[in-house]
């Protein structure tokens, strides 16, 4: 992908792509730690909600809990709340610290316990954390005035957060790289198909280009000799005259061709669906062709199953005949038949033409039906610009059918017979 619109397009392809991954695995990562975090906080709170509330006053004990008669009366979940290490203190207004409860075996010393707690007393706010301890308070004021404050550890909460956002990091790291690669092999893939029909967008110009070049330059240059010569009814001027209506003509039908192709590319109308007797449509096609194919040394013969109808566009389905006899002619070899079948196939009409010619290769039944195509053999030889299996695929198109060709050897290797396909 030399084009630079190519490259541009698959880097905004590459970044839309990753963007959008990302920002989804940011936001579920950034959902599940502001969830954790807001469980890991209403619990704390709730936690030290119960301890402020719990008048009985016990002491530290061995293994950090109190003994199960302490927890009579109370339900489980008030008991998984009550088993959470924690600190009561109450505090008077003359700043005087008395320790309720203490559960920290690294807490032996009961200032360490009163420090902690006169620092909650100082906050202004009611619940808080006091971050440089890593300890979360909630402040309780008592009738008497005192203030009953609970704090218990935070530190396992912080780590675990800390942890949770190392491990969203990592996956979030890895994912990028990891879509990076992908998104470099999907982006080509992808703009496979853009970068092809730039090509051949391009060639389109080119060939087109080209194919009116020479048109153009007859005119101009015959128009010239005439106007130079200051005598229009000599007979070099009227050789001259017929040559400007000739390459006229010639130009005329080009673009006819051009516009055709053009309608087919950005005309996205329905079709006009009518129920039409292809068999008769063809009969009265075929007959239309039969001196074209005697004056061009060529037997006319067919094979058509009557009362074939199908829903379809009567005018475009007569374009298609004409494009296919029109080849037939032109790429046969002299004084050889054409010969035209017409038959119901799985529920649809099956029309083939037949001719011998020069034998078309795989690669060339591929690129049969690109615009501006045609075989070097008969590039020279025929009359034409390769545009018309082009049109004949997009009508046939239309109709949702397909067109293919066959070619098979006849009489060795300089001629086979060909045949082409239409299934609608």
């Amino acid at each position: 992908m030399n084009n630079p619109y190519l490259k541009r397009l698959r880097k905004q392809f590459i970044f839309v792509m990753m963007f959008i991954v990302i920002a989804f695995l940011m936001l579920i990562f950034g959902f599940q730690y502001f969830a954790t975090r807001k469980f890991y906080l209403e619990d704390s709170t709730e936690a030290l909600s119960m301890a402020l509330q719990d008048d009985r006053g016990w002491e530290k004990k061995e293994g950090l809990t109190p003994p199960p008669s302490d927890f009579e009366g109370i339900d489980r979940g008030q008991e998984m709340h009550m088993r959470v290490p924690v600190i009561v203190a109450e505090v008077s207004s003359d700043r005087q610290v008395s320790v309720i409860r203490n559960n920290f075996f690294f807490i032996e010393e009961e200032e360490d316990a009163g420090s902690l707690a006169l620092l909650a007393f100082d906050s202004e706010d009611e619940t808080g954390t006091l971050e440089d301890y890593s300890f979360r308070y909630k402040k309780q004021t008592e009738q008497d005035g005192s203030v009953k404050v609970a704090l218990m550890d935070i530190s396992n909460e912080k780590n675990q957060l800390s942890a949770l956002i190392k491990r969203s990091v990592i996956i979030i790291s890895s994912v990028t790289v990891l879509l990076f690669i992908i998104s470099l092999f999907l982006s080509r893939q992808v703009l496979k198909p853009v970068a092809k029909a730039w090509e051949d967008q391009k060639r389109f110009v080119a060939d087109a280009s080209h194919e009116l070049k020479t048109p153009l330059t007859v005119i101009l240059s015959n128009t010239d000799m005439v106007i130079r010569s200051g005598d229009e009814q000599s007979p070099k001027n009227k050789r001259r005259l017929d040559n400007i209506r000739s390459e006229s003509e010639r130009m005329k039908e080009l673009v006819n061709e051009l516009l055709d192709i053009a309608r087919g590319d950005v005309d996205d109308k329905k079709i006009i669906r009518e129920k039409t007797d292809i068999s008769e449509l063809l009969l009265d096609e075929l007959l239309t062709w039969e001196p074209v194919c005697y004056d061009a040394k060529r037997e006319l013969d067919s094979d058509v199953e009557e009362n074939i109808s199908i829903m379809g566009d009567s005018t475009k389905l007569k374009k298609i005949i004409g494009i296919l006899m029109d080849n037939a002619v032109k790429y046969s070899i002299d004084n050889t038949k054409i010969f035209v079948r017409l038959k119901k196939e799985q529920g649809k009409a099956h029309l083939s033409v037949e001719d011998v010619g020069y034998p078309i290769s795989e690669e060339e039944k591929k690129a049969i039906f690109d615009r501006f195509y045609r075989a070097d053999k008969s590039r020279e030889e025929t009359a034409g610009y390769g545009l018309g299996l082009s049109i004949a695929e997009s009508l046939v198109k239309e109709h949702n059918g397909k067109i293919w060709v066959d070619s098979v050897p006849d009489e060795g290797e300089r001629r086979s017979v060909n045949t082409f396909h239409v299934l609608i």
